[in-house]
């Protein structure tokens, strides 16, 4: 599978994992086989890729020129607008702001306990 935009089943995931609630009807989603955070209308059934550009990475930018590492939780901040993501590749907490910039919060590639 790969990363597909589209409606109702013209869209395709790769392993979903998280979901959050944003502001009525869109839901979040952690694609974690994606490398991608999509949402999702749940009125109309149209999914686009928020932020993530399919590839496995690390860097912070813009909507689809930041990469993740599997991404498998995501949180919805208080103003509905900004989105936190869980990496389990990259052992990392990014931040989606409301114009869809992201960026590391903590967190760094190799995690682990030392």
């Amino acid at each position: 599978l790969t990363l597909r935009d589209g409606k109702g089943t013209t869209a395709s995931f790769k392993s979903p994992e998280g979901l959050a609630a944003m502001a009525w009807p869109t839901v979040v989603v952690a694609d974690t086989g994606n490398h991608a955070v999509r949402t999702v209308d749940v009125n109309t059934g149209v999914v686009q890729t928020h932020a993530g550009s399919g590839a496995r990475g690390s860097a912070d930018g813009t909507t689809t020129a930041a990469t993740f590492d599997e991404p498998a939780g995501v949180a919805v901040a208080s103003d509905k607008l900004s989105i936190y993501v869980a990496e389990r590749g990259g052992h990392r907490i990014r931040h989606i702001d409301a114009d869809g910039e992201v960026t590391t919060l903590v967190g760094s590639a190799g995690g682990g306990y030392e």
